[in-house]
């Protein structure tokens, strides 16, 4: 066994604080980007809208993936917020194609 009963184990704890700062910074700073996205959108071409919308939450969910190895709980706050930005944006998108 090598000594296998006496390694001290490590825990690992996750940092909530960290998360949610990172998912609260993607949320305000998304918004802001989904309202421009949604403006260009609606000058450029109408139908595509949705799609612009949706660029503000892809852009976040790549960068806290690249982010998740090294800073594991600011990429996971940043990957859950970057989905709820492209959903949310291609959502309000959709919307302001349609009139």
């Amino acid at each position: 066994m090598g000594g296998a009963l006496t390694e001290e184990r490590t825990t690992v704890t996750y940092g909530w604080a960290t998360w949610l700062c990172a998912l609260l910074i993607t949320l305000v700073l998304g918004a802001i980007l989904n309202v421009l996205a949604g403006l260009l959108g609606m000058s450029v071409y109408k139908p595509l809208t949705g799609l612009f919308g949706v660029i503000p939450g892809i852009i976040f969910v790549a960068a806290g993936a690249a982010l998740k190895p090294r800073w594991p709980n600011f990429g996971g706050g940043m990957f859950v917020g970057g989905c709820m930005i492209a959903l949310l944006g291609g959502v309000c998108g959709v919307v302001l194609s349609s009139n």
